[in-house]
């Protein structure tokens, strides 16, 4: 009985911390989606992990075309 209470509360622990997550990533994409300005993130390999729709305009590609690319993929 102990046991199936510690799961019921870890798992209710997890679900609080998805949804936490969830938030915060639904206001981080608000954020960069609702700038003019070009925002990008990428990984230690220069490849773009994330980059917005004002980005992606500003060198004539969409956002699918970039993400997972590096500068000399697609600038060659």
């Amino acid at each position: 009985m102990v046991a199936g209470t510690r799961l019921l509360i870890t798992q209710f622990r997890q679900e609080n911390t998805l949804n936490d997550l969830q938030r915060s990533n639904d206001l981080l994409h608000s954020i960069v989606e609702g700038t003019s300005e070009a925002v990008f993130l990428k990984d230690v390999s220069g490849r773009y992990l994330l980059i917005n729709s004002a980005g992606a305009r500003s060198i004539g590609r969409t956002v699918d075309e970039i993400l997972g690319k590096t500068d000399q993929e697609l600038f060659f």
